[in-house]
């Protein structure tokens, strides 16, 4: 008993006298192409710590982004994704500081939405009794939602419980169709699944890339935003964190809220913010889905 005891003081800390590191729980998603791989890693080597190492977990060949990007491969290890198994391995092997994996202060798993639907394609063929050979073309029973949810949230998990570590999921969006026959864009993951996940992010920003001019004088404008509007879903429990921001702006404010000893988490934005509607108004669908499992069959782009 007094082992116990011990072992339980042991994770007690007075948050009066003594610094509790905060570890950043974060989903960057969008379609390909906007960024959101160079600002994940851009974001996890800022909030590093010195001769730390960044976990690059890669479900879809999303490195070959960083490509142009020579200065951000630096300290960056990648590991191919087979399955979701491999991620309770890792976060294990970290914990433990096995084969170096010690010095890794941040995952980045891209996409983690790619590696859900391929867990889904795992359970479906289990269930049903298909090979990896077979194109199943049976209709999907409803309950392995649940255990997909559930395999998701507890991936996360096994990473978000290591002390020191930063997480980072990056995710392809999809698009729903609301009760007002509105199309939002959310995280492409189920709905249920998409709810769990976002209760254990500090922040869930929606990556964009607008192209602006022609030829030579083309630019493109990133941006990413950090709380809800009526067409785009967002959340961020960090203080500072403005609805829209550059990158780099973005990469600041959460490097200085995680430096900053004395700031705790804020509440979620209640209210949502007004949108910029595109020239052609509101993108209105004239049918209505029920935004459920059943009802999903995929990954929108």
């Amino acid at each position: 008993m007094a082992n116990r005891l011990d072992e339980i003081m042991s994770r007690m800390a007075d948050l009066g006298t003594e610094k509790v590191a905060k570890n950043l729980m974060a989903m960057l998603y969008g379609k390909p192409g906007t960024g959101k791989t160079v600002l994940s890693v851009a974001l996890a080597k800022k909030i590093v710590g010195p001769k730390q190492k960044v976990l690059y977990i890669d479900t879809k060949e999303g490195w070959v982004s960083l490509q142009n990007h020579p200065s951000l491969l630096e300290d960056v290890v990648r590991m191919n994704y087979q399955n979701f198994s491999d991620f309770a391995v890792i976060a294990n092997a970290i914990s433990k500081g096995e084969n170096g994996l010690d010095k890794v202060g941040a995952v980045i798993i891209d996409e983690f939405s790619t590696a859900a639907d391929m867990l889904l394609d795992d359970l479906f063929r289990e269930d049903i009794g298909a090979s990896k050979d077979e194109i199943p073309t049976g209709a999907l029973d409803p309950r392995l939602y649940k255990p997909l949810g559930d395999a998701c949230r507890k991936a996360v998990e096994v990473f978000q419980n290591l002390p020191g570590v930063h997480v980072i999921l990056i995710a392809h969006e999809r698009e729903v169709v609301d009760h007002r026959k509105m199309k939002v864009t959310k995280p492409g993951f189920t709905p249920k699944n998409n709810d769990g996940l976002q209760k254990l992010m500090h922040v869930t920003a929606h990556v964009t890339n607008e192209i602006k001019g022609i030829g030579k004088n083309t630019t493109y404008e990133r941006q990413v935003q950090s709380h809800p509007s009526a067409l785009v879903d967002a959340k961020s429990r960090i203080g500072g964190l403005p609805l829209m921001t550059s990158p780099e702006e973005f990469i600041a404010v959460v490097a200085d809220w995680l430096n900053n000893d004395s700031a705790g988490v804020v509440a979620e934005a209640k209210e949502l913010a007004p949108d910029n509607l595109p020239d052609e108004g509101v993108p209105v669908s004239e049918e209505y889905f029920e935004d459920d499992e059943p009802a999903f069959v995929g990954e929108t782009n």
